[in-house]
């Protein structure tokens, strides 16, 4: 039996720790280097490279696929066995199913319908290998592989993905084919052993480093591909097509494709090429337009968020919005009800997590806050560059007022883990709003200019890598007059105590 709660209080334990002893080296007049081991991994060198072979079985709902992964040891110790996660394997059954209570009937429009992976083959190097499924829906995977520090290790998986008939972020509907999360990917080994992230209704769970794609995807050619990476339509033949899809540095490869899309193109002031994926051009050219504008901001502000090309694409999501590598998910709801403004602060903030969920990784599962509540708190600073600072604040005051007057139960904070929440509307109100209002906070006690050098460093100093608090502010420390850590823990930990006052307008 795994112990993921001993092991992620563990690493809990150790990056709160690793905080506290920067905020001490930093009064101390100790540089910031002095404390590497809490740190996250670096950009990994050499990365894994996936190289998929994927066939669409379009009448049983369900893909074919022979994968191989080049796995480098790159933990500093010698292995016995490699950890996956198997995403795919929460849709299973209906206990497990990532949607929260009142969701789940709505989800399963049908009635539930499971979904997953059925392994039918794993070797390592080209000999059969032992594996075995655990956790307690069968999410995560062993494979032995002894396997020294420095070496790599060549993986093969042949298997089935069932997608099942619902609204979920993994599914088919009448408007696409959601593929995303839906193939073995090797969990995170850091602090000394694999992080077996929970996969639950809230927040978001997937954990993962950089690596090289290489995919083909046989389908008929009916459908159009959007995806992370370079999707390229192959010739028809027979009825069938066959697109290639290739990608760098992403943390995960996901694929949207529909009978219905038109796609859209248009080229973003920054070089990203932009697509939109659609059924109509109308909102599809609204989407490309903030996207648009989103790019030139956060690439001036920022620095280049290392994509070439970026989609958004219209699907049957039950939710708002999902933001994955160079590609946004965004609801057809979105899409036919002509809400521009809703469209646009979704595809905004969809760019946004490219640079602070992506970029830059994170365990959003016990970090959170690093990733989103930055990106939101980042798409509104979009509205004051875009609409001025009038617009700004009713913006931020649409966010953060109702979270900052309301009392929060079980002692959550800003810099909560994901399990601790509830609802997704509870984590919501404490990631999006309060943790808007934490960023908002520093801005104005650092200044602008400040600021907005701290988020670059930030993000340059990281890109590829996987990072912790003490990495953020190291950030904000770095060529300050004077160091952030108290502030920021204090802000993450106390915002709130603006319950206590009668707020009318927030600023």
């Amino acid at each position: 039996m795994i112990d993921k709660k001993s092991r992620r209080d563990k690493r809990g334990l150790a990056i709160r720790v690793g905080a506290i002893f920067l905020v001490l080296a930093l009064l101390l007049g100790m540089v910031i280097s002095a404390i590497p081991a809490f740190a996250g991994p670096a950009r990994p060198d050499p990365k894994d490279k996936f190289e998929m072979e994927i066939q669409m079985l379009e009448d049983e709902q369900a893909l074919h696929v022979v994968q191989r992964l080049t796995y480098h040891n790159r933990t500093g110790t010698d292995l016995e066995s490699v950890m996956f996660n198997l995403y795919a394997n929460i849709y299973r059954r209906q206990e497990s199913a990532p949607f929260e209570g009142a969701n789940l009937e709505s989800c399963y429009p049908d009635g539930f319908a499971p979904g997953g992976l059925d392994m039918q083959r794993v070797e390592v190097n080209g000999q059969t290998a032992e594996w075995a499924v655990q956790g307690d829906y069968e999410i995560f995977m062993r494979v032995e592989c002894p396997l020294e520090d420095g070496a790599s290790a060549e993986f093969t998986f042949e298997y089935y993905v069932l997608l099942p008939a619902c609204t979920g972020r993994f599914g088919v509907g009448d408007m696409d084919w959601r593929i995303t999360n839906f193939y073995p990917v090797p969990a995170v080994y850091l602090l000394g052993d694999f992080q077996l992230e929970p996969y639950s209704a809230i927040g978001e769970p997937f954990f993962s480093e950089i690596a090289d794609y290489s995919v083909t995807l046989d389908a008929p050619d009916t459908y159009l591909v959007a995806s992370s990476g370079l999707a390229t339509p192959g010739e028809s033949e027979n009825g069938r097509r066959t697109w290639t899809i290739e990608g760098q540095d992403l943390r995960e490869l996901d694929m949207v494709i529909s009978r219905k899309y038109t796609e859209t193109t248009r080229q973003s002031g920054s070089g990203v090429q932009l697509y939109a994926y659609g059924n109509g051009t109308s909102a599809s050219n609204r989407a490309l337009e903030a996207a648009d504008r989103a790019f030139g901001f956060f690439t001036e502000k920022l620095g280049e968020s290392g994509l070439t090309r970026f989609t958004v694409a219209e699907s049957g999501y039950y939710r708002d919005q999902m933001a994955k590598p160079g590609l946004a998910v965004i609801s057809e709801e979105l899409f036919e009800r002509g809400q521009a403004e809703d469209l646009e602060y979704q595809v905004v903030n969809a760019v946004a997590l490219q640079w602070t969920r992506f970029l830059v990784g994170s365990d959003a599962s016990l970090e959170p806050w690093l990733s989103e509540s930055m990106a939101n708190y980042l798409t509104l600073l979009y509205y004051e560059e875009t609409y001025g600072h009038d617009r700004f604040l009713e913006e931020l005051n649409e966010q953060v007022l109702d979270s900052l007057r309301v009392t929060v139960p079980g002692n959550l904070t800003v810099d909560s883990a994901a399990e601790r929440f509830n609802s997704q509307s509870e984590y919501d109100m404490i990631i999006l709003g309060r943790g808007a209002a934490v960023f908002h906070e520093l801005k104005g006690a650092m200044g602008g200019e400040a600021f907005w050098a701290a988020l670059k460093r930030y993000f340059q100093d990281n890109a590829g890598g996987i990072v912790s608090i003490a990495d953020f502010a190291a950030a904000l420390n770095e060529g300050a007059e004077h160091t952030w850590d108290d502030f920021l823990m204090n802000q993450l930990y106390n915002i709130g105590d603006y319950v206590n006052q009668r707020i009318e307008w927030y600023e």
